[in-house]
C-alpha cells in the first residue's frame, strides 16, 4: 500500500516536532517492509527522529517524518503487508498532525483490507468509495461471436475450394 499526504498549502510545510504523517495497520496484517522515512510509533513522549528504527518492519502504529514540501506536493511512503487472518472490513488508517492547521476535516482516512460489500446503492458500499462498478462486454458472448465468426470463415474457404472455376479468354 502507499498511503500518501498532500501539503495543500497555502504555506510551505517544513519539519515539526513529532511526525507528521502517522499510519495504523489494519487488523490481520502485519507490516513486512516498512517506509524508510517511517518508523515504529507509540506516542509523542517517545518519538526519537534521531535515533529511531527507520524501516522497522512489524510495528502496529508508524510515524513518518514529512520532508519539506511546497503547497501541492505529495510525500508517499511504500508499505508491504502480509495477510496473516482474513478480517471482513479490517481497518487501520492515516493521519496527519500538524501545529497550527486550521482545517483538521482534512486530516484523515481509513485504510480497509477485505471491504465487503453492504449494498448501499450503485457500485454497492455505503458511500466510502464501494466497489468498482461493472463495465465492458461478458466475456462468454464475445467468445461465442468470435466461434461463429471463425466457424464462418472456415465454411467460406471450404466452399470457394471446392467450386471449379474456369477462365474463358
Amino acid at each position: 500500500m502507499r498511503p500518501s499526504v498532500t501539503n495543500l498549502g497555502p504555506a510551505l510545510l517544513e519539519h515539526q516536532n513529532g511526525p507528521v504523517f502517522r499510519v495504523t495497520i489494519p487488523e490481520g496484517t502485519t507490516a513486512v517492509e516498512a517506509s524508510g522515512e517511517c518508523q515504529p510509533y507509540t506516542s509523542d513522549d517517545e518519538w526519537d527522529p534521531w535515533s529511531g528504527n527507520w524501516g522497522e518492519p512489524g510495528a502496529k502504529q508508524y510515524g513518518c517524518q514529512v520532508t519539506e514540501s511546497p503547497k501541492g506536493m505529495e510525500n508517499g511512503y511504500e508499505f508491504s503487508l502480509r495477510i496473516d487472518k482474513v478480517v471482513p472490513n479490517a481497518s487501520g488508517a492515516v493521519s496527519v498532525h500538524l501545529a497550527g492547521d486550521s482545517n483538521t476535516k482534512n486530516d484523515s482516512a481509513k485504510i480497509v483490507i477485505n471491504p465487503v460489500n453492504t449494498g448501499g446503492g450503485e457500485g454497492g458500499g455505503d458511500g466510502d468509495g464501494g466497489t468498482l462498478p461493472i463495465t465492458g462486454e461478458s466475456t462468454g458472448l464475445i467468445a461465442g461471436i468470435g466461434g461463429l465468426l471463425l466457424v464462418a470463415g472456415v465454411g467460406g474457404y471450404v466452399v470457394t475450394k471446392r467450386r471449379k472455376t474456369r477462365f474463358v479468354a
